[in-house]
């Protein structure tokens, strides 16, 4: 926001979006593999403001390395349809989940580099960090609301990157 209040024309789409998105996920023991999927296109808004169409994909993996251990690659592929560009990183990190009586802690940091890159403003080089907090509300939980939770933790993290791109 500017001195008055008002927000800054030069951030933001200045639209609302509207889009699709689809998740697969895959479980097997200490691996987790899944990709998620977004589309998203501006509607309304700053008619000022030129329209925006992207596709999101992100694949991820995770394997676990027992102690709360875990490795981890969850890049965010980014396709601009409307003014031709990408950004395809590569990305390899590390995490650990400690677990205690009321709150679970998922700490990660996970270097990304561009493998594949056309457009201003994107980057080559990033580093995807983050600390995660689920408070437990039952304390015997079944693998698949382990996994839903997952889920959902990588539609937040792709949701927030989407909008920094």
């Amino acid at each position: 926001m500017d001195q008055d209040g008002e927000s800054n024309d030069a951030l933001g789409a200045g639209q609302h979006q509207i889009g699709v998105a689809s998740l697969t996920v895959w479980s097997k023991g200490i691996l987790l593999l899944g990709g998620l999927v977004n589309y998203q296109i501006g509607v309304g808004g700053d008619s000022n403001k030129p329209r925006t169409q992207f596709i999101g994909a992100q694949p991820f993996l995770m394997l676990q390395l027992g102690k709360g251990y875990y490795l981890r690659s969850s890049p965010i592929w980014y396709f601009n349809i409307e003014e031709p560009g990408y950004n395809v990183p590569f990305g390899l990190g590390a995490g650990k989940a400690i677990i205690t009586d009321k709150v679970v802690y998922n700490l990660f940091m996970e270097p990304q580099f561009s493998i594949a890159i056309r457009g201003v403003g994107l980057p080559a080089v990033q580093i995807f960090a983050g600390i995660n907090l689920q408070f437990k509300v039952d304390r015997k939980e079944k693998k698949s609301a382990q996994a839903g939770r997952l889920v959902n933790q990588l539609g937040a993290e792709h949701s927030a990157r989407s909008q920094m791109q």
